[in-house]
């Protein structure tokens, strides 16, 4: 597992929670997820599984991926390929 940078990982999290006011538990599971999931596991998040697997709503998961996708540069925060 990567070494997290916890400063640039709350600044990622502030920005994503800025985008709008989205249901807190998703920011807080992301969060979760991305401090417990291998490198492979993050590279490979699937918005419908992550809903799925955290209790979440589809809907607000698939739109906060469509939204968020190029926070930080990167566009592959949630992908759809299947892990």
């Amino acid at each position: 597992m990567t070494r997290i940078d916890e400063k640039l990982l709350e600044e990622r999290l502030t920005a994503l929670e800025s985008v709008r006011p989205w249901t807190p538990r998703l920011i807080s599971k992301l969060e979760s997820h991305i401090r417990s999931a291998s490198d492979t596991e993050l590279l490979r998040i699937n918005p419908l599984r992550f809903a799925a697997d955290k209790s979440l709503g589809e809907l607000e998961t698939i739109d906060f991926a469509a939204e968020t996708g190029g926070i930080g540069g990167r566009r592959t925060l949630f992908n759809s390929a299947e892990a």
